[in-house]
């Protein structure tokens, strides 16, 4: 399919890789890894996660709280990022969004650092997230923006406060996974007509594997036809031809 608007409503593109077990990260590790991706993300940042874990052995509980690093690495506009911890890295692109192909370019360099720098151990979930927003101007009702499976009846059609769906689907036999979700944010805008609709689409492979960096490039792939598939499926055209305005 691939399908190329002019003015996509996406305002975050994510992808993500979870560890299994924490990589140790010193600074041999991350000068090189950096080293592969300057071109791209010149700036390094630090910042840090406060966590607390609550375990219970023999119904008594332990407390232990722990600051985990951050290293964030960001191109000059700031509309590129990379997350890099010990049990996860992530690459972000915000608003505007420069493409698939260039946004999967970025990825595959990203993942060719890490996994020649870092080294993988068992990976725990793969995931590609994609984060629109529509504007919903005033007449435009659910049924004219969705070409869901349920409608409402045409009184409360353009009468809904608020609204929120979370549906989960499995995709294939290999724990690939597909979550769809929709909700209403209401801007504070001097138009009392105009709010946005969050449509969240994440596509993600929640089992323990080892893979090679063709079978993640593979995945990618594949992880981008489902969600093109379900954005061009979900929304109406009406809506779609907004988008190239």
């Amino acid at each position: 399919m691939n399908k190329q608007y002019k003015n996509p409503p996406i305002v975050e593109a994510v992808f993500e890789v979870r560890f299994v077990s924490p990589i140790e990260l010193d600074d041999e590790k991350i000068e090189k890894f950096s080293t592969l991706i300057l071109s791209i993300f010149p700036e390094k940042k630090i910042s840090y996660k406060r966590e607390i874990n609550i375990k219970e052995e023999e119904k008594q509980q332990t407390i232990e709280r722990q600051i985990s690093k951050i290293y964030n690495f960001v191109s000059i506009d700031s509309a590129l990022q990379v997350q890099l911890e010990e049990n996860r890295f992530s690459v972000h692109v915000t608003t505007p969004y420069i493409g698939w192909r260039k946004f999967t370019d970025i990825v595959q360099k990203v993942i060719d650092s890490h996994f020649r720098n870092i080294k993988w151990n068992e990976v725990a979930r793969l995931g590609l997230r994609y984060i629109n927003h529509i504007e919903k101007k005033n007449g435009n009702t659910q049924c004219k923006i969705f070409s869901s499976p349920y409608t409402f009846p045409e009184s409360l059609n353009s009468k809904i406060a608020d609204h929120y769906s979370n549906s989960l689907f499995k995709t294939d036999e290999h724990n690939n996974l597909l979550r769809i979700q929709v909700k209403d944010v209401i801007e504070a805008l001097e138009s009392q007509d105009v709010n946005n609709l969050i449509l969240d689409i994440d596509y993600y492979c929640a089992r323990d594997k080892k893979y090679t960096v063709n079978e993640v490039f593979k995945w990618l792939e594949s992880g981008h036809g489902e969600i093109e598939e379900v954005f061009e499926s979900y929304l109406t055209k009406d809506i779609k031809d907004n988008f190239d305005i």
